[in-house]
């Protein structure tokens, strides 16, 4: 199973704010596409980055503007990239500021790969956007121009107001309408590229910040990774859920098993779900408590099709295990639940 692409929340709180100043009704919006947008105050929460494309294609049909990406960058703030937006703030020059953007840019999102490459005399930030099984990019054109507009903010704010690229190249189809993205970047744009990449200055890259503050900039960094750490471990938490619900159907699967197909050893696998504060019990036994609630709610599913399906051994066996759940029955569960009581 694929693992899913996310944004950052504090991303998304700006996108929404934009997009409620260019009159959209994004609660709508939100719920159309099956997201919880009062999530978006949780800092640590992610959003998917499929189902945030069917947001930005709702907003473009409701406001008629293929270049609405570019207003996120008047609602980002510091906290908008969790600390890796103070980390930046407190670098002494915007060279490091794109080298921190580089290492951490996971914490923004995984939707796509970004690379600073230095040079002489001008420097390159290649930011390449990820493909589905389709082959089309995961994220839309709009949340590429948002983030390439938001570097571009985030470097006027911390150097010059009058802050410009020495040329832009997009990866993303040309709109309609391309004046919005020459007076925004102010130097000349190219569309329909391979991939996204804006060229800038070495010289004035390497100028100080008034901003500049090492040791805030150190803290902050720091912040970074132990968040990464703990998005990575999460993450393999939901990997070994996706192989669990995979292999359930044929019979419980073993710790080995799981660990073989995640390409990890068993040794391995418990030291990182241990380090995450769980163990494959833990997760097993979790992954069929909630499917099963779920399966005994589908009133066209047995109890029987339901013990097979979850890779229990008898009925009774998932009888017992779902009692220990849930302190009933199954078929008492499913009588209180669709009102049979």
């Amino acid at each position: 199973m694929k693992q899913m692409v996310t944004s950052s929340s504090g991303w998304i709180v700006a996108v929404s704010r934009a997009l409620t100043a260019a009159g959209c009704d994004v609660e709508s919006m939100f719920a159309a596409a099956e997201l919880d947008l009062a999530q978006a105050t949780d800092p640590n929460s992610r959003f998917p980055v499929e189902q945030m494309a069917r947001v930005w294609r709702a907003a473009v049909v409701e406001t008629g503007d293929e270049a609405l990406g570019l207003r996120v960058a008047d609602y980002v703030k510091p906290t908008t990239f969790h600390a890796l937006g103070y980390a930046m703030l407190a670098s002494g020059t915007l060279r490091e500021a794109f080298k921190r953007l580089e290492s951490y840019f996971t914490i923004v999102s995984d939707a796509g790969t970004l690379v600073f490459e230095e040079g002489e005399p001008e420097c390159r930030l290649l930011l390449q956007r990820s493909s589905n099984e389709a082959g089309r990019p995961v994220a839309s054109d709009q949340a590429l121009d948002a983030f390439v507009a938001s570097i571009l903010g985030i470097c006027r704010d911390l150097h010059q107001p009058d802050f410009a690229p020495l040329r832009v190249e997009l990866g993303r189809a040309q709109p309609a309408k391309i004046a919005p993205y020459e007076s925004l970047f102010d130097c000349p744009v190219t569309f329909g590229m391979p991939a996204t990449n804006l060229y800038f200055s070495t010289s004035e890259l390497d100028q100080p910040l008034p901003t500049a503050n090492a040791e805030l900039a150190v803290q902050s960094d720091k912040v970074v990774r132990d968040y990464l750490s703990r998005l990575q471990l999460e993450d393999v938490v939901g990997l070994v859920k996706a192989k669990v619900i995979d292999m359930l159907p044929d019979s419980e699967p073993s710790q080995e098993r799981v660990a073989d197909a995640l390409h990890l050893s068993l040794r391995s696998l418990q030291r990182k779900l241990s380090q995450a504060g769980t163990s494959y019990t833990q997760v097993l036994e979790g992954v069929r408590h909630e499917l099963a609630e779920q399966y005994l709610q589908q009133s066209h599913l047995s109890v029987s099709e339901i013990c097979f399906m979850l890779g229990f051994a008898s009925l009774s066996s998932f009888s017992r295990a779902f009692k220990r759940w849930t302190g009933v029955s199954p078929a008492h569960y499913r009588a209180d639940r669709l009102g049979l009581s």
